[in-house]
């Protein structure tokens, strides 16, 4: 729910201490636009029935013509520090569609819930309430083909300090599966795509902000995944 508070002649409104303003509670319908709640409609309803809603996993069924469906997402965080009862609110009613071979950024000020929907999308965090799914599959009963289809790029590099950008690329395409006798050919291909021709002899614990992001890009790539998480790839990142 949303307050709406309006002073006179645009000023702040002010009350006498101990007074509180009255609130206006609005609807998801006065603020959201109507292609945003369209979409949220088509979520919660995919098979297009009419007076259908599903509260729980086992009733939840996505269509298989779209990579990543949520609906309904909520994750609340336990009190701490001097919270006592209620905790923090990370994520509330999140819902979102993406099709296959389609890219979608997720956009906010930092704290609006980024990083914990791409956990959540990636198993890391099981929401409190809500459904998700990944070409169709439940989340939490995904097919090894399907896991072995996702990747993610996280916001925090993750390199190995004592190896060369080059030797941390072949041990990613190795993990994922590579031929030895197409891996050097492999790497050198993402190390042009992602720039870092001049740094492939390079320590990675030497590498500038910006091209250990760039790494870390080449490395979530490798082994062309169907389905990637990427958590702010080009921080740090000059433009070309």
């Amino acid at each position: 729910s949303y307050s709406a508070l309006q002073g006179q002649d645009g000023d702040e409104p002010t009350l006498p201490a101990g007074q509180k303003f009255p609130i206006e509670l609005l609807e998801k319908s006065q603020i959201e636009d109507d292609d945003v709640e369209e979409e949220r409609q088509a979520c919660i309803n995919p098979r297009g029935d009419s007076d259908i809603e599903m509260t729980n996993r086992s009733s939840y069924i996505a269509p298989s013509k779209h990579a990543v469906y949520a609906q309904g997402i909520h994750q609340e965080y336990p009190p701490s520090g001097k919270q006592r009862f209620k905790g923090t609110t990370a994520v509330h009613d999140f819902t979102l569609r993406i099709r296959h071979k389609e890219f979608m950024s997720l956009l906010g000020s930092n704290g609006a819930g980024k990083t914990t929907i791409m956990n959540i999308l990636l198993k890391q965090l099981e929401a409190t309430s809500g459904n998700v799914s990944i070409n169709g599959e439940d989340i939490y009963n995904l097919s090894d083909k399907t896991l072995r289809s996702c990747s993610y790029c996280p916001q925090q590099n993750a390199l190995f300090d004592n190896l060369t950008a080059m030797e941390c690329l072949q041990f990613y395409a190795l993990v994922r599966g590579c031929n030895n006798t197409m891996l050097n050919k492999f790497c050198d291909e993402w190390v042009k795509a992602c720039d870092l021709v001049e740094h492939v002899n390079t320590r990675c614990c030497e590498l500038s902000g910006g091209n250990k992001r760039k790494l870390s890009l080449a490395v979530s790539l490798i082994g062309n995944p169907s389905f990637i998480v990427l958590d702010e790839p080009s921080a740090g990142v000059d433009p070309p």
